[in-house]
């Protein structure tokens, strides 16, 4: 939620400012030279801060806009705006329209901007967020899983189920997301005939709720692809007594696989007092015990390899690990 309002402080309405004193013209100017973006009627953002945002920021920015200037109806966000909503990573939100779903049986339609459901929706699906009706978890990713790219899917699907067995009232986390997949099933199977709902089925059951990152879900996605069958966050006993965790282990290749982001050297949250080469040296300590004690090659690959499925496979090719 604190990011909702971080975002929304940075908007201006036109209601409000022409209240300040500024006049239509030096909004048109604004937009005119580029200094300003807007991103709904009557809504606007300096175009430097919207460009400093994530694409999930942005999404989210969008969404607050065309929540601002609804004139009657409060509108329902869902699909990938609400997973946005509710704290859940997104992918390729760049690109992605906001989303809304509108209950009863009037004529919708869908713009530039705005992607309009329709569909019934119930209260008990429906939670507020920082000024903000979207739908619940379960209902998102429902929607989501039908509807949504395969990587938009999976990236989701795994944050969202993770988030689920992390509030689930028990200690097994194996029992807790086999019963929220569960649930979500029976949900679709509610469903008979709507679009989309063979794939949700075969994406739910995809979901994994120990992929911790967008690059491990996406990889993961991409090894499926690839033909591998994989196992996730392996356990390797490490010299101090403690457990490593590996990303993959390439089933039958005798190879671990890691999928690394920039952030553990140059993020000062992740490092904590280590300099970047002390982060990078205890890495190397640990990947030469990690090929020690299990006996296996390790290969490592970022984002970019993560995203598709051709570079990933190259990757692994270079290091004599080619797809079935």
């Amino acid at each position: 939620m604190a990011r909702i309002l971080d975002v929304q402080s940075c908007l201006f309405q036109r209601v409000r400012l022409r209240d300040d004193g500024v006049h239509d013209r030096v909004i048109a100017a604004a937009l005119r030279n580029e200094t300003w973006r807007r991103l709904a009627r009557g809504v606007y953002v300096e175009a430097s801060r919207f460009g400093s945002w994530t694409p999930d920021e942005q999404h989210l920015a969008r969404a607050l806009a065309v929540n601002i200037s609804a004139t009657s109806v409060r509108p329902v966000f869902s699909h990938m705006t609400a997973a946005i909503l509710l704290g859940l990573p997104g992918y390729g939100m760049h690109r992605e329209r906001v989303h809304v779903t509108l209950m009863g049986a009037r004529h919708t339609h869908s713009s530039r901007d705005i992607v309009r459901h329709q569909a019934a929706i119930v209260p008990s699906v429906v939670v507020e967020i920082g000024g903000l009706l979207c739908t619940s978890l379960s209902r998102t990713l429902r929607d989501v899983a039908r509807l949504a790219s395969a990587e938009q899917s999976v990236v989701t699907l795994d944050a969202g189920v993770r988030r689920a067995v992390a509030l689930a009232p028990r200690r097994d986390a194996a029992e807790a997301e086999s019963q929220w997949q569960a649930v979500l099933r029976e949900e679709l199977a509610a469903m008979p005939g709507e679009r989309g709902v063979a794939w949700a089925r075969r994406r739910l059951a995809f979901a994994d709720s120990r992929s911790e990152s967008v690059a491990e879900s996406l990889s993961r996605l991409q090894l499926r692809r690839l033909g591998y069958e994989v196992e996730l966050q392996v356990g390797v006993p490490a010299p101090s007594g403690s457990m490593y965790r590996v990303d993959f282990a390439l089933v039958g290749k005798r190879t671990l696989g890691e999928v690394d982001g920039n952030a553990k050297y140059t993020d000062d949250r992740l490092r904590g007092r280590r300099t970047p080469e002390e982060v990078v040296l205890a890495e190397k300590r640990r990947e030469d015990w990690i090929r020690g004690a299990t006996g296996c090659g390790l290969v490592r690959w970022g984002f970019s390899e993560s995203r598709s499925a051709r570079l990933l496979g190259a990757r692994l090719r270079a290091f004599s690990v080619p797809p079935p």
